[in-house]
């Protein structure tokens, strides 16, 4: 689900305070009438706005009494296309190009999966979580370690673990350490020396806490990268410089040590400092394409993508001239958001959002 569809559900959704009849909110102490708080030195007043209420959430200091303006938004939220909408499915193949999609649901409520083989032959899955129901009851807990992580179940990415690549475990929220705000759109790439290369869509949390965000703080012209060890926790690297904007982006390292990226629209970019600076390559006017994600394959990137004009899965390749390759035909006739691993026992699965739709 590309993040800027949700940004502007979140934006409209909750601009209404909770109303002064509405006070039964668990609360012991209260008596049905409104809470005149003049005299009481009690600070809380009903937030005016989605932005006070978020920088409530963010800041840890939501009341109970801010209940209704969470459930307000939650409710509104969830009628608005997002990741709470979306099931993650598989499909699996033998050379990947001919495709069968498989009967299993692997992650309900949730989107962008991006799937990566470890060392010890596990699939590590990471999706943008849209548990707004886990959302509600983490933020009226004032959870830290909620609020560090992304704010899951809206702009936040968890993680789920296979030995089979079909039954995962339970979602663990993702950790990428100094960066509050969106995080959202995961591209992994587990380099040979066992570093895992985490670039994402990622911004402040301006969107949420301040009536206008200025034009230069975009989140989605920064791409942002995270490494870590172990595939769960991760350090901010690099906050790249690209001057482009960006969505669902994914990214490979060459042969040169130089890291090529490509995203929404098959537009691709290179960077030659370690992911600190982007530069735009170009785009094949022709070719078209929504939610990259990059396999190298015999020394050659191949990207899945959703095809143009419906929700189909297509595949191009990209050669060493720079040339694109694009293979006739849809691979599967509904999907978005493709990831596709090649397993070590030479067959291939993917991983795709199903949004309901049927294609």
């Amino acid at each position: 689900m590309p993040p800027v569809v949700l940004l502007v559900a979140l934006a409209i959704a909750c601009t209404r305070p909770p109303s002064g009849e509405d006070t039964d909110i668990g609360d012991p102490h209260d008596t049905g009438a409104p809470v005149d708080t003049s005299d009481s030195g009690d600070p809380w007043s009903p937030a005016e706005s989605l932005q006070e209420l978020f920088r409530r959430v963010l800041g840890g200091t939501v009341d109970p009494r801010d209940r209704p303006a969470l459930e307000d938004f939650v409710a509104d939220a969830a009628e608005a296309d997002g990741p709470w909408l979306h099931t993650i499915r598989t499909a699996t193949s033998e050379d990947g190009l001919t495709w069968v999609e498989d009967a299993a649901t692997v992650w309900e409520r949730a989107s962008v999966p991006e799937a990566v083989v470890a060392p010890d032959g596990r699939i590590f899955l990471y999706a943008v979580d849209g548990d707004l129901d886990r959302f509600l009851e983490r933020a009226l807990a004032n959870d830290s370690v909620f609020r560090e992580r992304g704010l899951v179940g809206v702009t936040g990415l968890s993680l789920r673990i296979s030995t089979d690549g079909v039954a995962f475990g339970p979602e663990e929220p993702l950790v990428v350490g100094g960066h509050t705000g969106v995080v959202v759109d995961p591209d992994v790439v587990l380099r040979e020396d066992g570093t895992w290369d985490l670039l994402y869509v990622g911004g402040r949390p301006g969107p949420f806490v301040e009536d206008v965000v200025p034009p230069d703080e975009d989140p989605f012209t920064w791409p942002q990268v995270a490494r870590g060890a172990d595939g769960v926790r991760f350090a901010s690297h690099a906050v790249g410089e690209a001057g482009f904007r960006f969505l669902d982006p994914t990214h490979l390292e060459m042969d040169d040590g130089s890291w090529w990226m490509v995203w929404n629209g098959l537009w691709t970019a290179r960077s030659v400092d370690d992911e600190r600076t982007w530069i735009l390559s170009g785009k094949r006017e022709w070719l078209e394409g929504m939610a990259p994600d990059c396999v190298r394959y015999e020394e050659e990137p191949w990207v899945y993508f959703q095809c143009p004009g419906g929700l189909k899965l297509c595949l191009a390749r990209y050669d060493a001239k720079g040339e694109w390759k694009l293979e006739p035909g849809a691979l599967l006739e509904r999907g978005r958001a493709p990831s596709v691993v090649h397993l070590p026992d030479g067959t291939w699965r993917m991983y795709f959002v199903d949004d309901g739709s049927g294609g």
